[in-house]
């Protein structure tokens, strides 16, 4: 598994591997995966930022997409590892119908355009599972549950039916 530069950014993949030939055996290992992280934008799943900066399903679809296609080009597999968005100083922050809005539309893209990925929990600011004072595990904001729903239809951001 390769990465690019700064932290794993996804806006750098063409420039870290401009052609199929920078690429570790260049390019014929078929185990070969780049790992990239969808920062789109930092502004809004950094640490303590705004969910105001939230560009839309249609923005991170469409950065997606861009990232996928480039995959394609060079024959490599794309994996997107450590999507999250984050809140140091306020949790409550993240329980907000965009912050799900946001998992939920990588979690399709990445799927519909045949990538992988992993959602970043850190147990912390990034966190998806909290264990509550019966120690049992609870999902933290409702997070997950868009993100596993089969179909559009059966969720309502913020809730499942």
């Amino acid at each position: 598994m390769l990465s690019t530069n700064g932290r794993g950014n996804q806006s750098t993949i063409d420039d870290v591997f401009p052609e199929q030939k920078f690429l570790l055996g260049r390019g014929a290992d078929r185990y070969l995966v780049i790992q990239v992280h969808p920062c789109v934008p930092w502004t809004f799943w950094g640490r303590d930022v705004s969910n105001t900066a939230y560009p839309g399903r249609e923005i991170v679809e469409q950065s997606l997409g861009t990232v996928a296609k480039y995959g394609r080009h060079l024959n490599v597999p794309i994996n997107y590892g450590e999507f999250g968005v984050g809140r140091e100083s306020d949790q409550s922050a993240r329980d907000t119908a965009g912050v799900r809005e946001f998992y939920r539309t990588v979690v399709r893209t990445v799927l519909a355009e045949g990538m992988s990925g992993a959602a970043w929990d850190n147990r912390s600011w990034f966190r998806l599972v909290v264990r509550n004072a019966d120690r049992d595990d609870e999902f933290d904001h409702d997070i997950m549950p868009p993100m596993l729903a089969s179909d559009r239809r059966d969720v309502r951001l913020g809730a499942v039916r």
